[in-house]
């Protein structure tokens, strides 16, 4: 409700409150089924913060007339929020922790004080994507496998909010504020030689290189590293077909001498593998 000291003429309109509506508008993707109330954080010029929450709709607030940055998420386990920029929490080593599936964005208004009511569209974006990375064997010498444990680095640990999937400016590579490494645990598909493991992230550094660390153990209490620079093959993450996992697919040769040599890899979205 506007102030009734506004109704006079002598008034100064730029101390008036204004009524701004937020509209949440979702791009490609929904608000999770379990969803509660959306977070939501108006910031003026000057770093004041006005802390509100809504629904998937959208939800309105009184401000005075000049510039403002509204921030919109939805709350997320291991996921805070600053500003514009989105952090996952880490664990003890450092590495990323797992945040579920979460949408949110970023978008700026100015409250003109000539204007009681006006509207502003905050658009939501998918947060996170699944890495599924598997690694698969040839050669007689895998009954041989007892476990594989995996890791790759350059991954974002924290960004703008805008550096989505897709990021709002399109970039394929955006840069992060903090990157990081996250760990795979890798499970053996029954009745195949494969090993499977898949991480949801809230995105790759830009501005970093990307390279898998593979362990492979052994029922003989040995095991041997591989390495495989991943870089390339993720320049799609950010942007292409976003609403499905991005799948790294490598085989490896054992060898007599369990000596593991990559053989043949593949990258792309999940669409593209189930084509092939």
């Amino acid at each position: 409700m506007l102030l009734s000291s506004c109704i006079r003429e002598d008034i100064d309109l730029t101390e008036c409150y204004r009524n701004l509506k937020i509209v949440l508008e979702w791009i490609n993707t929904q608000p999770r089924s379990d969803q509660g109330p959306i977070d939501i954080s108006v910031i003026s010029s000057n770093g004041t913060e006005i802390d509100l929450q809504s629904d998937r709709y959208g939800t309105d607030v009184d401000l005075l007339a000049g510039p403002y940055n509204i921030v919109g998420w939805e709350p997320t386990p291991d996921i805070s929020v600053n500003g514009q920029v989105i952090s996952v929490a880490t664990n003890e080593d450092g590495t990323v922790k797992e945040p579920i599936t979460f949408a949110g964005g970023e978008t700026t208004a100015v409250v003109d004080d000539n204007i009681d009511f006006q509207t502003i569209v905050l658009p939501m974006r998918q947060q996170t994507r699944q890495l599924i990375i598997q690694v698969r064997f040839i050669n007689d010498n895998f009954n041989v496998l007892e476990r594989l444990e995996g890791s790759v680095d350059g991954i974002t640990s924290s960004r703008d909010i805008n550096d989505a999937f897709p990021p709002a400016d399109g970039r394929v590579r955006p840069g992060s504020v903090s990157s990081t490494s996250v760990n795979y645990d890798f499970v053996k598909e029954q009745d195949r030689e494969w090993f499977t493991a898949g991480r949801n992230l809230i995105g790759i550094d830009g501005d970093a290189d990307q390279t898998l660390y593979l362990r492979v153990f052994y029922s003989t209490d040995g095991y041997t590293d591989v390495s495989l620079d991943l870089t390339s093959e993720l320049l799609g993450f950010h942007t292409v077909d976003v609403h499905e996992p991005w799948y790294i697919v490598i085989t490896l040769d054992l060898g007599v001498s369990f000596e593991p040599v990559i053989i043949d890899w593949y990258a792309g979205a999940e669409s593209w593998l189930n084509a092939d």
